[in-house]
C-alpha cells in the first residue's frame, strides 16, 4: 500500500504526452529533467538538413515552377528551378550561412533567399506566402 501513491504519480506522469525523464529520489519526491536542453537546440545541431529537397510552387498567375535544393555539409547548395511552361532549368550553385539562432539559412545570392529549417521539410516565402519543399 505504500508504494501506490507512488505508482498512481508515475501512471499519471507517463500519460503525459511532454516527453521527460522522471527522477524518483530516495524520499519519494519527485524531479522533471527535460529531454531537450533548449538552450543548445538549434535546427542546425539537432535535424538532420543536409540533403535535397523538392517541391512544387504555384504563383499567383497560375504558373508553377519545380523547385529542388541540395544542402550540402559545407554550407553549400544547388537550386534547381525549372519552369514548367518554358520547360527550362535555371541552376545555381554557392554557399550559405545560418542565421544567429541557427533556425535558417540565407542563400549567398543576389535574392538573399531565406530558408527556415524544420524536419523533413524547408520554408521559403515568394509572393509573400510560405512554400514547403520535402526532402527527399
Amino acid at each position: 500500500m505504500k508504494f501506490l501513491p507512488i505508482f498512481l504519480c508515475l501512471l499519471f506522469v507517463s500519460c503525459n504526452q511532454k516527453q521527460e525523464h522522471i527522477i524518483l529520489s530516495k524520499d519519494s519526491t519527485i524531479e522533471y529533467v527535460d529531454n531537450i536542453n533548449k538552450e543548445n537546440y538549434t535546427s542546425r545541431t539537432e535535424i538532420d538538413w543536409e540533403g535535397e529537397y523538392a517541391g512544387r510552387i504555384m504563383y499567383d498567375n497560375n504558373t508553377e515552377n519545380d523547385y529542388e535544393i541540395i544542402l550540402f555539409p559545407d554550407n553549400t547548395y544547388e537550386l534547381k528551378v525549372y519552369d514548367l511552361q518554358t520547360e527550362s532549368t535555371e541552376i545555381e550553385q554557392g554557399s550559405f550561412d545560418w542565421n544567429i539562432d541557427e533556425s535558417k539559412i540565407r542563400l549567398n545570392n543576389p535574392q538573399k533567399t531565406e530558408f527556415i529549417i524544420n524536419k523533413n521539410e524547408i520554408e521559403f516565402y515568394i509572393n509573400g506566402k510560405i512554400n514547403k519543399l520535402k526532402k527527399k
